[in-house]
């Protein structure tokens, strides 16, 4: 995997071609036109999940989107590959508590899904060492809302402790992104067309936190 001190070094070193105006919103649709991904823009406060090989944790601002649910159930789109997450009750059981009310709000909260994460890093041929985080794609497809995250996008978080020039501990983070992005500012319109749509009768799985158990779901 690349790293971020190398994200642009491999882009062709070709001049600019200045055009004023578009002339329709349909020039967005070309394959030259990429919408630059936000990973490479500031991301501190966009919404993302970051996983673990135990544990799994939704950012503050995915939290926000869901101001009424505290639990969520955890999908794996095996032909897509992406995780789907959906608002849920207390009663589900393969639903994962996300988040906690506190003071009238609802703050993130650190989820043990030690079975699923497995298989997940298993699935992906992660490094069980790091964590990766992903931007979440918030949906909202008729009365059901949803958020997509594409594990081809996830980004591979480590962390060291290192000896400072004052003779301190200091925790060191590097933050290596997927190869596939090398070259690129990122996805073209009908590319991120494809990874945001939603099908409600594609085959899913996902595992019961509490036994293991894999669930196949052909309708969800």
């Amino acid at each position: 995997m690349g790293n971020f001190d190398k994200a642009f070094a491999h882009f062709p070193n070709n001049p600019p071609v200045r055009q004023d105006r578009i002339s329709d919103i349909s020039e967005l649709m070309s394959p030259t036109i990429q919408r630059v991904r936000g990973e490479f823009l500031d991301d501190t406060f966009l919404p993302k999940i970051h996983i673990a090989h135990k544990s799994m944790a939704l950012s503050h601002s995915c939290i926000k989107l869901f101001p009424d649910y505290q639990h969520f159930a955890v999908y794996l789109d095996e032909e897509n590959v992406r995780l789907i997450i959906v608002p849920t009750t207390v009663e589900d059981k393969i639903g994962l508590k996300f988040s906690n009310a506190k003071n009238g709000k609802v703050v993130p909260r650190l989820c043990t899904a030690k079975y699923f994460c497995q298989r997940l890093f298993g699935f992906m041929e992660w490094d069980p060492v790091a964590k990766y985080r992903i931007l979440a794609n918030y949906q909202e497809v008729g009365d059901r809302k949803v958020m997509l995250f594409s594990l081809r996008d996830a980004l591979q978080v480590c962390s060291s402790v290192v000896d400072g020039e004052d003779g301190k501990k200091k925790r060191h983070t590097t933050i290596n992104m997927p190869p596939e992005w090398e070259g690129t500012f990122g996805d073209t319109l009908d590319v991120l067309d494809k990874k945001s749509r939603v099908d409600f009768n594609s085959p899913l799985i996902t595992v019961d936190h509490k036994t293991g158990e894999v669930i196949r779901l052909v309708s969800w």
